[in-house]
C-alpha cells in the first residue's frame, strides 16, 4: 500500500509542475506574441536560427542531468516551433 501512496504522491507533484510549465509556456508565448509584433514592424523574418542555436547553447550550459542535450533540443524545438506559430498568426 505504501507504494501505492507514493505513486500518488508522486503523481500529484508531476500534476503541479504541469502545471507551472504550462503557466510558463503562456507567458512565453504572450512575449513571443510581442517579439513578432517588433519583427513586423522592422520587417524582420519570424525565423531566427541564430537565435535558436544561441538560446539551446546556453541551455545546455544550464544542466545536465537528468536532461540530454538531444533532450534538451528536442523540447526546445517543439517550444521554438510554437513560438513562430504564434508571431505568424499576428500577420
Amino acid at each position: 500500500m505504501k507504494a501505492d501512496n507514493t505513486l500518488q504522491t508522486l503523481r500529484e507533484k508531476i500534476d503541479e509542475i504541469d502545471q507551472e510549465i504550462l503557466d510558463l509556456l503562456v507567458q512565453r508565448m504572450e512575449v513571443a506574441r510581442s517579439v513578432g509584433d517588433i519583427k513586423k514592424q522592422i520587417e524582420m523574418a519570424v525565423e531566427d536560427k541564430d537565435r535558436e542555436q544561441a538560446i539551446l547553447n546556453r541551455l545546455y550550459g544550464l544542466t545536465d542531468d537528468p536532461l540530454t542535450r538531444k533532450q534538451i533540443k528536442r523540447i526546445f524545438t517543439s517550444i521554438f516551433h510554437t513560438a513562430k506559430d504564434v508571431q505568424k498568426t499576428e500577420e
